[in-house]
């Protein structure tokens, strides 16, 4: 198992694969790619992406790319601007799987009372599971090669998290998150990166 650590910003919570550069896909090639993460009460979201890949590809990427930076930039982490913290990525030969970890900062948006995260670029959705505690969305992307990406997203909720549900319409998983509690002398504690 090979292993590479760097820090960047990235985009959203779904991986669109963009491999043409890498090797020539064809059309009956599958990308399975699973993604878990687990929601903070801020907002957060600890990731994994394991992205199953055809062996060609794979190998291809195993030799091409030497830091995590560029493994990212070749699987195209694609969407709105959201940084990912110290992503860490490993290659599974037996499983032909690259494995990123990394802390979504902000990757639930706030909206009046409902949080949610968006789910960019699948023609078809499925829920299979949900619950105030989980959601599984099943989502099949087809690139312009012709290459069908099935991304499963498994989300899990901090404790009092309620009204879990996709929503269609915005292309996003939503919740209401429990509220922060206050400290004795009355302030909230806020994290916050601000980058200037």
């Amino acid at each position: 198992m090979t292993h590479i650590v760097a820090r960047a910003a990235y985009g959203a919570l779904v991986v669109v694969l963009a491999l043409v550069s890498v090797s020539p896909a064809r059309a009956q090639d599958r990308h399975r790619i699973t993604q878990e993460g687990k929601v903070l009460a801020n907002g957060d979201i600890q990731i994994v992406h394991a992205i199953r890949l055809p062996l060609t590809t794979y190998n291809a990427l195993k030799q091409q790319v030497k830091n995590t930076e560029m493994l990212l930039r070749q699987v195209g982490i694609r969407g709105q601007a959201t940084i990912f913290r110290d992503p860490q990525a490993t290659f599974e030969d037996a499983k032909q799987t690259i494995r990123v970890t990394a802390l979504m900062v902000g990757g639930m948006r706030n909206r009046n009372t409902i949080w949610y995260t968006p789910i960019a670029g699948a023609a078809q959705q499925e829920v299979l599971d949900a619950s105030n505690e989980k959601i599984t969305l099943l989502s099949i992307v087809t690139q312009a090669d012709g290459v069908e990406q099935v991304v499963t997203t498994r989300l899990t909720f901090p404790d009092g998290t309620t009204d879990v549900r996709w929503n269609a319409t915005r292309g996003a998983i939503e919740c209401r998150l429990p509220v922060l509690e206050e400290s004795p002398e009355g302030k909230v504690d806020v994290r916050a990166d601000l980058q200037i």
